[in-house]
């Protein structure tokens, strides 16, 4: 089946198609990720997005409770699509979004996600992007289709940082880096419900 309203830009297209059958247990590991991207594989190169932009559109509804940690489980999400970088993730709608060169941030209370674009990883930032001293590292962490892994740190003035990389071509590779000031405990159960919505083209 393809995507619903095909005048409409990546964003709302693939939005929409959530908007219908997103639930909860879409963010289990593996299965949400691969569900969103399927969508986007199956819908082929008419996805209708402007290369000179970068596209991104609200949803409400049921989509990953552990986004908003609402009990009920809604949140409402926006999804973030950078067609000149090549990568789309979802994040929460009162999160802002800034771009500066090769860096991406979303930005919400006491919470904030950068996503840095490099030829290698070699060529990445080094971590924590603040800081701070190494916990642990978590793993097998994927993403889209990448397996790699988490460290963990905890920041000097407080609160943890954590960072996850992978190289998806020979010319791409991909940093998250997620740092939460007000966090007590390493959980990297949001930075994970993140990471799975991620897609690159």
């Amino acid at each position: 089946m393809g995507l619903p309203d095909r005048g409409r830009g990546t964003a709302g297209r693939l939005l929409g198609w959530l908007g219908e059958r997103a639930h909860p247990r879409h963010c289990e590991r593996s299965g949400y990720g691969a569900a969103l991207a399927q969508r986007l594989v199956r819908s082929g190169p008419g996805l209708g997005a402007d290369p000179g932009r970068t596209e991104h559109a609200s949803l409400s509804g049921h989509v990953c409770a552990a986004l908003g940690h609402a009990p009920a489980g809604r949140r409402s999400v926006a999804l973030h699509f950078d067609p000149n970088q090549g990568w789309s993730t979802l994040f929460p709608t009162e999160w802002t979004l800034s771009n500066s060169g090769a860096q991406t941030t979303f930005t919400g209370s006491g919470q904030l996600m950068s996503v840095v674009l490099g030829n290698d990883t070699s060529n990445l930032p080094n971590t924590p992007l603040s800081a701070g001293k190494e916990v642990r590292q978590e793993s097998p962490v994927e993403i889209y289709g990448k397996t790699t892994y988490i460290t963990v740190y905890q920041l000097s003035a407080g609160g943890f940082e954590y960072d996850s990389s992978a190289k998806f071509s020979a010319t791409k590779s991909l940093l998250f880096s997620f740092r939460d000031t007000a966090a007590r405990s390493g959980d990297t159960g949001l930075f994970k419900q993140l990471l799975a919505s991620v897609i690159v083209t």
